[in-house]
């Protein structure tokens, strides 16, 4: 199997990416226990103590800042390595 610039094959890249995933679904099944015995009150205190009129839309909002800003991440990244190659990705990391 090829390795790339650090000697790692693809099959670690992927058992990397897998257990990142599973740490973060576990993560997130764990919080579930942690929010019912705090509370959803005190889960959202922060939310709910900005001082801004229509929290319900500025969340949404943020929301919706995260999706763009996934999709721009994809979108500048593909154009990098079109145009850099990928072997320069450690420059795009520190961009």
């Amino acid at each position: 199997m090829e390795k790339g610039e650090y000697g790692l094959s693809l099959a670690k890249i992927t058992a990397i990416t897998t257990m990142n995933f599973g740490v973060q679904l576990s993560v997130d099944l764990l919080s579930v226990k942690v929010i019912d015995k705090l509370g959803y009150r005190r889960s959202i205190l922060i939310v709910e103590a900005c001082p801004t009129e229509g929290k319900e839309a500025a969340m949404s909002l943020l929301h919706s800042f995260y999706c763009w800003g996934q999709l721009a991440v994809v979108l500048l990244s593909t154009l990098f390595f079109s145009i850099f190659g990928i072997e320069k990705w450690h420059i795009l990391a520190c961009i």
